[in-house]
């Protein structure tokens, strides 16, 4: 007599998109054709088939979506390993994404907000690149290092700001080149300055 046997089934476990993802997947993709401005709660609600109840559940406004938005440059960050892979890294990803960027930006508001956060991103990838291209840098008096790296980050942020307000009218791989002409190295030699101001006025 034969025995049967029971067909076992395999599935494959697929990430599921959660409903935080979707709204902003919807945010991103409004603000691919429409500035910021002019994207209501609604309609990003409307976009991602949820309630206001969900959409306030994950978010306190657009601004705190918008915010969620550009994690993504955020965890890039945490790739670079030197000053022209951040420059790059950075150009690059706010030109392939210079639709919804520009969309922004044209909200004066939200252009603060957005600077406030890429301005933070870069200061970290900064202090994260000095400690570990110069370990004099760990010599420095806290508040030495918050001005030198708030001093470079605020540069390079509006850096990007002309450039997004200009249209993009050079490519990245040029912005980059200008970039690193003016501040590789400099932020180094910036640290080793105040190190040794520091030890000469005790």
């Amino acid at each position: 007599m034969l025995k049967l046997f029971k067909r076992k089934e395999y599935t494959m476990d697929i990430p599921q998109i959660t409903k935080q993802e979707t709204i902003t997947k919807a945010l991103r993709e409004e603000l691919e054709n429409r500035p910021f401005d002019q994207i209501s709660v609604t309609d990003i609600c409307n976009k991602s088939h949820c309630s206001r109840q969900t959409f306030y559940y994950y978010f306190t406004s657009l601004s705190d979506c918008l915010v969620n938005l550009f994690l993504e440059a955020r965890n890039l960050s945490n790739q670079y390993t030197n000053y022209k892979e951040a420059a790059s890294g950075l150009f690059n990803y706010v030109y392939e994404n210079r639709n919804f960027i520009s969309n922004v930006f044209s909200a004066g508001d939200q252009s603060m907000q957005v600077l406030s956060f890429l301005f933070k991103i870069i200061k970290d990838t900064m202090s994260r690149m000095m400690d570990k291209n110069n370990p004099e840098s760990r010599n420095l008096l806290p508040e030495d290092k918050e001005y030198i790296l708030s001093y470079y980050a605020a540069a390079w942020c509006f850096s990007f700001l002309g450039w997004v307000e200009g249209g993009f009218k050079t490519t990245p791989e040029q912005e980059t080149e200008k970039m690193l002409l003016i501040s590789e190295g400099s932020l180094i030699n910036a640290a080793d300055k105040f190190i040794k101001y520091r030890k000469e006025n005790k």
